[in-house]
């Protein structure tokens, strides 16, 4: 398994581009949204857009303030119910 993860300066701003070697995945649109989250909070420069490059076809993922906070919203609340879970006693395995 290789990661491939290419940002880039252009005239219009930050690109991201995430190279995939396998099919489309549902979250692999949120791995892009964590890697803008990630410029963002560590630049301070919200990306202006985003590509997921499949061996046979490109998706534009839309970077924009709204989409980027809610990825944070959805990311503190995984964290949350992780964190939950992690008190309960005894933990409960994702196989129960």
């Amino acid at each position: 398994m290789g990661l491939l993860i290419l940002y880039g300066l252009t005239m219009e701003g930050i690109k991201i581009s995430d190279f995939k070697s396998g099919a489309y995945r549902h979250d692999h649109r949120e791995q892009v949204l964590m890697y803008a989250l990630l410029l963002k909070s560590h630049l301070e420069c919200l990306p202006k857009e985003a590509f997921i490059v499949y061996p046979d076809k490109s998706e534009r993922v839309e970077i924009d303030k709204d989409t980027v906070n809610n990825a944070l919203h959805d990311l503190e609340n995984k964290i949350c119910n992780a964190n939950r879970e992690l008190n309960t006693v005894p933990a409960k395995s994702k196989s129960q």
